[in-house]
């Protein structure tokens, strides 16, 4: 498994990225994902997957001539919808064997230090996270739930989950190398 380094961008960077990409290429990303999903909240969802995944993962693909970044963002646009879609058709298949749904209130993140071995560095670490980020990360890594469970646990939905935790992790990974750094 090869992996790059993040890229350093700026807010404003970032921001004018994306800002410009949505200008070129708004309407047309959004009605490619309505196509498929029929939900403005969640073509939303998409879309700022999509271009989270371009910014964060894929950023030499900003590099690509006109044509084929259009081609590229199409794809990347229509696949995010198409995931999207599949999970929530997978979501909606009940589980006849679960018998109980995770809840927030049946979880101890306080006992994960002793059970799962989070240190304290590491708590200080989870410290510099929101609680709900703190949360989906305890859940996801410390106990091994599913983005599923994870979403009925924190009442948000699953691609939300999966972009807070994906975001977590890369603020994590920015601490990290600036305390390396110092």
């Amino acid at each position: 498994v090869q992996t790059c380094a993040l890229p350093i961008l700026s807010d404003d960077v970032r921001d004018a990225i994306i800002e410009q990409i949505e200008r070129q290429y708004g309407r047309l990303m959004r009605k490619l994902a309505y196509e498929i999903l029929h939900d403005e909240y969640e073509v939303e969802d998409v879309i700022q997957t999509a271009l989270w995944e371009i910014i964060y993962k894929h950023i030499d693909k900003l590099n690509l001539p006109k044509g084929e970044f259009r081609n590229y963002l199409c794809t990347a646009v229509k696949n995010t919808a198409i995931n999207l879609y599949n999970q929530k058709k997978k979501a909606d298949v009940q589980d006849p064997f679960a018998i109980n749904e995770l809840t927030m209130d049946q979880i101890d993140t306080g006992s994960f230090h002793d059970e799962y071995g989070f240190g304290p560095e590491l708590q200080e670490l989870l410290g510099e996270l929101n609680n709900v980020d703190k949360d989906i990360i305890l859940l996801r890594f410390g106990c091994g739930y599913s983005h599923a469970e994870i979403a009925r646990a924190v009442g948000k939905s699953e691609v939300a989950v999966r972009k807070r935790l994906e975001r977590a992790t890369l603020k994590l990974r920015a601490i990290l190398i600036d305390r390396e750094v110092e």
